[in-house]
């Protein structure tokens, strides 16, 4: 039976007879990545051809996670990619390619409980806390790019103060409550659940000096004036086109927006011409 079929049912009858128990569930599942991502047979070349490293992500926010990276080129003009719920860094293997071939150096990693990094569950500070991690090791990046929900790690950590010269934001998530309401819908849940599973994270990022409004790609203390590239599909069906309009309304002084046709959500990633667009904004 499919997960989620599964999960549907267990959460419907465990609202009615225990609500609090019911809440715990989904919440714990909706910081849950699972399942992992394979690895594609057209990524396996790229991953072979790294220097793969364990970074411990220290700190209050990290909670003392490991996470994989993965290294190409000679360390000059690091270039982080941060991949999406439920990915892993592989996907990145053409964008990757293309940055190496620019004479930059690409970096990617499996973010907590995704990919071969160890871990249960993720959240949005956790990947900044990863993503600021890497580039303590490192040092300032080039650029910095993420996909879908990792435009929010990494709107966060520059807003945090990981430095970078330039962003890229693929089909990015501008704000969690869109992450709560798919997974709201794709599990059927009652209004209610929806509303209890919000604040159960509200309470859980707090702990994290967070809150759920705090995450939006448009909210400071401190948005970063930094060249940025969103690049966004007008026909995606899981982050439709407003979330890029929004990410470039958060940076109207140095953003610029290219829209595809036809690629949808995932397809931009391995799309010869989002991946010319994307190193050559990086290269720049």
């Amino acid at each position: 039976m499919d997960l989620r079929v599964t999960a549907r049912h267990a959460l419907r009858v465990t609202h009615r007879l225990a609500p609090p128990l019911a809440s715990a569930g989904a919440a714990a599942l909706f910081l849950s990545p699972v399942p992992r991502a394979r690895v594609w047979s057209i990524e396996r070349e790229a991953l072979a051809s790294a220097d793969v490293r364990d970074v411990a992500v220290r700190g209050a926010t990290g909670r003392g996670a490991t996470v994989r990276a993965y290294h190409w080129g000679d360390g000059a003009r690091p270039v982080l990619l941060v991949h999406g719920w439920q990915a892993r860094a592989s996907r990145w293997a053409p964008l990757a390619a293309a940055l190496a071939a620019r004479g930059l150096s690409p970096i990617a990693f499996d973010a907590p409980g995704h990919g071969d990094s160890p871990g249960r569950t993720t959240d949005v500070p956790q990947v900044a806390a990863v993503i600021d991690q890497i580039v303590q090791d490192t040092g300032p990046l080039t650029a910095l790019v993420a996909h879908s929900f990792g435009a929010l790690g990494a709107t966060l950590a520059l807003r945090q103060g990981v430095p970078a010269e330039r962003f890229a934001a693929l089909a990015p998530v501008s704000d969690p409550e869109h992450l709560l309401q798919t997974f709201s819908r794709q599990l059927d849940l009652h209004p209610r659940l929806t509303s209890a599973v919000r604040s159960r994270v509200e309470r859980h990022l707090r702990k994290e000096d967070h809150t759920w409004r705090s995450l939006t790609v448009d909210r400071g203390p401190h948005d970063p004036q930094i060249p940025v590239l969103v690049v966004h599909d007008d026909e995606d069906p899981v982050v439709p086109i407003a979330h890029g309009q929004r990410m470039l309304a958060a940076h109207a002084d140095a953003g610029e927006l290219l829209v595809t046709r036809g690629l949808d959500h995932q397809r931009m990633l391995t799309a010869p011409e989002v991946v010319q667009a994307v190193a050559d904004f990086a290269a720049a």
